[in-house]
């Protein structure tokens, strides 16, 4: 009764999700600048809660049902995948009868892409539609991966609805409500590589602020952002950890303290000491999240574990693959590998946005998403090499060093390798650290790495930036 159950509410389900975007407003995906007033907006807001309310229901039934749910929408993707006339090539060259591909275990068959795969392939090639169409959002990253600028488009409905909607799920469980603060904007960005009016959130956002570490007059820039926000009332601020830590400490010196509802994190890895300091002196709620630009988001970090997150199951399949594409062990560390079930304008199939990750099956937790925890390593190239001809992970550095009790001094810290068998790690300091301690750390950073790595820490006003993002780790250059 159960296998039926759950064969009958996944084909209803399917079909919601898949259709949901019929009920958007044509405005909506037409025009950049909607008027709050209007009808048509006060339908946008019910349909994302209404969405919000499908995702809930879905998850009541289970990780099974779940696994139901995203083999259907697997099918469907893969037939719409076909359509292009990239994917109709490379399944082709591989052998690759998507029509048999049933089972998630089935995607196995199918060998894994990456940027560098796509990267020179003309757009019109890989897109199912006409790249002109109006109702296509178009994402890139900044090339620090690939060197090139990665495009990648996707319908904008998946990004005002679908991922806009597992967010205020979200925010819900910290008493944030759509329907009580959709009507105004409350979400702004931090210090943020781009502008928020490209991702979920561009109906809601207020702009974009920014803050220089050497800032000319920092009292009074920092007292009219403090303003900005406070006005905004129960504000979701939206930045990295390094630069809301910058923000924070800014706003301690100047003893402000502006009204913020939520603050929600992107890209690096989250210390517990920023943790720490935004519950003590911000008093409020943090969300943090990971994704990819040519994705969305994708995750949800658990409540319960910190640095592991629940997947969005209804809009992707992760999994976590040998260099070869053949899937590992539980628990063992890999490619992350993403199959998307939700973009038929560019589809994406076990593709590799380039991080190393481990999905964990055993780890129980209360949260209402009960999707395997996926925890990231770091960026598959975030390596450090050594004369013997070894690569070892860097996390090891850099989650040892977010834990370091004195980093309530340190803005942001980088980690660069120049040679073989050497570190260097810059600290943009507030204050000066003594030399003890930073000795006594060097010394146990190496020993980490068993005494074959040297560390040299230095102590800086300010951390030039190698390209439009910042990066925690700079490998060594080939």
């Amino acid at each position: 009764m159960r296998a039926f159950s759950d064969t009958f509410f996944s084909f209803i389900y399917q079909t919601l999700l898949d259709n949901w975007g019929r009920f958007i407003p044509h405005c909506f995906l037409q025009n950049d600048v909607i008027t709050k007033s209007g009808l048509e907006f006060r339908l946008y807001i019910r349909i994302v809660n209404a969405y919000v309310y499908t995702l809930k229901r879905i998850e009541e039934r289970g990780q099974s049902f779940a696994i139901k749910l995203q083999e259907r929408r697997l099918r469907k993707m893969l037939a719409v995948a076909k359509k292009s006339k990239w994917w109709a090539s490379y399944f082709e060259r591989n052998n690759i009868d998507v029509g048999k591909i049933k089972k998630i275990s089935d995607l196995k068959n199918i060998p894994p892409v990456n940027k560098h795969a796509l990267l020179d392939v003309p757009k019109e090639d890989v897109s199912t539609r006409t790249v002109e169409n109006a109702s296509i959002v178009w994402r890139g990253t900044g090339g620090s991966t690939t060197g090139i600028p990665f495009v990648w488009g996707m319908n904008k409905t998946t990004s005002i609805i679908n991922i806009l909607a597992h967010f205020i799920k979200e925010l819900e469980c910290d008493d944030f409500s759509l329907g009580e603060n959709g009507l105004r904007n409350f979400h702004m960005t931090f210090n943020f590589p781009r502008s928020a009016v490209l991702g979920p959130f561009k109906w809601f956002s207020n702009g974009d602020l920014f803050l220089n570490a050497d800032e000319k007059n920092m009292a009074s820039r920092i007292r009219e952002i403090s303003e900005i926000v406070t006005n905004l009332n129960k504000a979701v601020i939206q930045c990295s950890p390094s630069e809301l830590k910058f923000l924070v400490d800014t706003l301690k010196e100047y003893d402000l303290h502006p009204a913020i509802s939520l603050c929600l994190f992107t890209g690096q890895f989250l210390e517990e000491s920023i943790r720490l300091l935004v519950k003590q002196y911000l008093k409020c709620g943090i969300v943090v999240c990971y994704g990819a630009q040519e994705i969305g988001f994708l995750a949800l970090e658990c409540k319960k574990y910190h640095g592991f997150y629940h997947t969005f199951s209804e809009r992707v399949v992760v999994e976590i693959v040998d260099d070869k594409g053949g899937r590992i062990p539980h628990g063992t560390e890999g490619n992350v590998t993403i199959t998307c079930l939700d973009n038929t304008v560019m589809p994406l199939i076990r593709y590799q946005p380039g991080d190393i990750g481990t999905l964990h099956y055993d780890m129980a937790c209360e949260c209402e998403n009960k999707s395997p925890l996926l925890e990231i390593k770091g960026r598959k190239t975030d390596v450090i090499k050594f004369s013997s001809g070894e690569n070892k992970s860097a996390s090891r550095i850099l989650k040892g060093f977010s834990k370091e009790p004195f980093l309530s001094n340190v803005r942001r810290f980088q980690v660069r390798q120049d040679n073989l068998d050497e570190i260097g790690v810059l600290l943009e300091v507030r204050e000066h650290i003594a030399k003890k301690f930073i000795a006594a750390l060097e010394k146990r950073l190496s020993l980490s790495y068993g005494g074959a790595l040297k560390i040299q820490i230095k102590q800086v006003s300010t951390i030039p930036k190698d390209g439009p993002k910042f990066k925690v780790f700079v490998p060594l250059k080939d």
